[in-house]
């Protein structure tokens, strides 16, 4: 079928594809970038809409049974947990102190174990599983003893004294990473998509003196999606990186809903390490 030419000189539709063909079609002779932008542009594009795919179809783990005596069961939009709740009679800028304790292994789930060269280690979930357990509770500890907007009495032991917060945690979801495929990606096209880790925790905070449950979240994560993923060639750095910005986002969430980073709000990465 032939086309009017008087039309695609009018119809900037038509001008604008006759400018993209001229732009491809020239030599790329060290002045033009566009097409090495345009491929930058379309990696990042395609990297972003991966991403939030992948975010939307994150499903919330199941209740494991830690949080038994106060599930969370909603949403708070304010917050970037899948499920959370906050006692509102509580006056959380009263407390000062904080022990967190040892994290609960009872409930864990070990996922993404499929062709996974992690198998090829003798034993070694039992141990990563307490790795990053110990893990965990260390950063929350750091996060806490970091607090830049309410300083925060990190305490080595639980005691019963006035003002004080225990923050209890569970891992209840873990899943090595595949490195050998995430190198793959680098040739292949699209092949990290099978290597996507998820880690799931739950928490509860509770009132030293009293045992009382002010608190609780349940939450699952997927790393963020990164044009250049180092995190994901080391089989838990990924998932570590993810306890690193629970433990900032719980103590914000206690901090009266402190707002977030914008860093960390964002679900693509041009690096992660």
């Amino acid at each position: 079928m032939e086309v009017n030419s008087s039309l695609t000189n009018e119809n900037p539709f038509f001008r604008a594809i006759h400018v993209y063909r001229d732009r491809k079609s020239k030599v790329l002779d060290g002045n033009d970038l566009s097409p090495i932008l345009h491929g930058v542009i379309l990696r990042c594009f395609l990297a972003l809409c991966f991403a939030l795919a992948l975010i939307s179809c994150t499903t919330q783990a199941p209740p494991s049974g830690f949080l038994s005596q106060q599930e969370p069961t909603e949403r708070d939009r304010k917050t970037n947990f899948q499920r959370s709740w906050k006692n509102p009679k509580t006056d959380f800028s009263k407390y000062r102190t904080v022990y967190v304790a040892p994290t609960n292994v009872e409930f864990v789930k070990i996922r993404n174990t499929t062709l996974n060269e992690r198998n090829l280690f003798k034993k070694p979930y039992q141990k990563d599983v307490h790795e990053n357990a110990l893990f965990l509770q260390k950063t929350f500890q750091t996060a806490f003893s970091k607090s830049k907007k309410r300083p925060w009495h990190v305490l080595e032991r639980a005691d019963k004294r006035r003002h004080a917060l225990i923050v209890e945690s569970a891992l209840v979801e873990l899943s090595p990473s595949r490195p050998t495929l995430e190198l793959v990606s680098t040739v292949v096209r699209g092949a990290s998509v099978l290597n996507n880790p998820t880690t799931a925790i739950e928490v509860r905070v509770k009132d030293a003196r009293s045992g009382k449950i002010l608190a609780s979240f349940a939450d699952r994560k997927i790393p963020p999606i990164a044009v250049l993923d180092l995190a994901k060639i080391r089989f838990y750095k990924a998932q570590r990186n993810v306890m690193t910005r629970w433990g900032r986002q719980t103590v914000r969430w206690l901090n009266d809903n402190e707002p977030s980073p914008l860093l960390e709000k964002l679900p693509v990465r041009i690096i992660t390490w």
